[in-house]
């Protein structure tokens, strides 16, 4: 049997079972009206062939400006997500710079308390200092005072004392 003659008689059994199939009509090999059959039925098959083609590539055109919106809305994604990072990366250093900041402040309150209090007591010193340097003075400002006036009543009173 040649290659064309195997591929009709193929053909023609398909014919057969599909008619059988989808019609429930059991038609004898030899019938010529099964020629039909297959030749319809090949038919048919062609067109699903066409109608798939014609699908396939229609949802491939309908799908392409989805595809192209995708992929912009994952390179939007994406920059969002490296723009997260970055600040994630900014935020870690703003709370390492806010850490040393406090440190450092702790570290200067540290270093402060000492010299207020050595301040303070400077204060206290110069304070006491000069309260004693003026009281000598003032005590001999007195004492001056009550001497002037001891000699002023004494050079009053002696005129008149006998």
């Amino acid at each position: 049997m040649t290659p064309d003659a195997e591929r009709y008689a193929q053909l023609m059994d398909e014919a057969r079972r599909w008619l059988k199939a989808e019609a429930g009509i059991e038609i004898d090999p030899d019938d010529p009206s099964l020629l039909s059959a297959m030749i319809a039925l090949q038919a048919i098959r062609m067109q699903e062939n066409r109608f798939e083609n014609i699908a396939t590539r229609a949802v491939e055109r309908a799908s392409e400006p989805l595809r192209e919106n995708m992929q912009s809305q994952i390179s939007i994604l994406q920059k969002i997500a490296t723009s997260f990072e970055d600040a994630a990366g900014e935020s870690r250093q703003l709370a390492a710079a806010r850490t040393a900041l406090v440190s450092i402040t702790a570290e200067l309150s540290n270093e402060m308390k000492p010299l207020h209090s050595n301040m303070a007591l400077t204060r206290q010193a110069l304070e006491h200092r000069s309260s004693t340097l003026y009281s000598p003075a003032l005590l001999a400002i007195a004492g001056l005072a009550l001497t002037i006036m001891g000699v002023l009543i004494g050079l009053l009173v002696a005129p008149y004392l006998p």
